[in-house]
């Protein structure tokens, strides 16, 4: 779609002309003036410039070419308003009421909320005392590669991988320890 730029004086005059076509588009399509004329405004201002502009446009009915750049317009904004994650599902995890009721919304699920926000805060609390490399072994090993990928992509050998994913996932293992205690021997 082309930018609208600032009307001229003929655009501006025409479009005042024939603004009751916004109107009739809203009304015809049973959408409230409240909602939509800012969505389908911009591709009635369009129309006017383009056949203002463009002589060729003005073999046909202006309200064809109105019609269409409006119903664009609105198509474009259906389309925007009704992407998936737009329209993600939200809850406050306030209480365990709320993370049960997610729970029940998602089933089949191996692990419950809570339980997976309780992993995600072991995980933080790890990589908080690992070293530069050893994040980047670890979030390398999460992306999928294997232990030969990492070590080439490292520069280390495959003994530091293995050793290095061992020692985590011991601790990952061990009872939940708190503060200080969290040090990667």
């Amino acid at each position: 779609m082309r930018k609208i730029h600032k009307l001229t004086e003929q655009e501006r005059s025409f479009a005042e002309v024939h603004h009751d076509m916004i109107y009739r588009f809203l009304t015809h399509f049973h959408l409230s003036e409240d909602d939509y004329y800012d969505v389908v405004v911009f591709g009635y201002l369009l129309a006017v410039q383009e056949y203002v502009s463009l002589e060729p446009l003005q073999d046909y009915s202006f309200s064809t070419i109105a019609w269409t750049r409006m119903l664009h317009s609105l198509s474009e904004y259906n389309r925007y308003v009704n992407r998936s994650k737009r329209k993600a599902i939200t809850v406050a995890f306030q209480d365990e009421n709320h993370i049960a009721e997610l729970n029940q919304m998602l089933p089949g699920r191996t692990s419950t909320i809570e339980d997976q926000l309780l992993d995600h805060e072991i995980l933080c609390e790890l990589l908080s005392y690992a070293t530069a490399q050893d994040r980047s072994i670890l979030l390398m090993m999460a992306d999928g590669y294997s232990y030969k990928e990492i070590a080439a992509q490292l520069q280390t050998s495959m003994a530091h991988i293995r050793k290095t994913i061992a020692r985590y996932r011991l601790r990952l293992m061990a009872p939940r320890q708190t503060g200080h205690d969290m040090h990667i021997a």
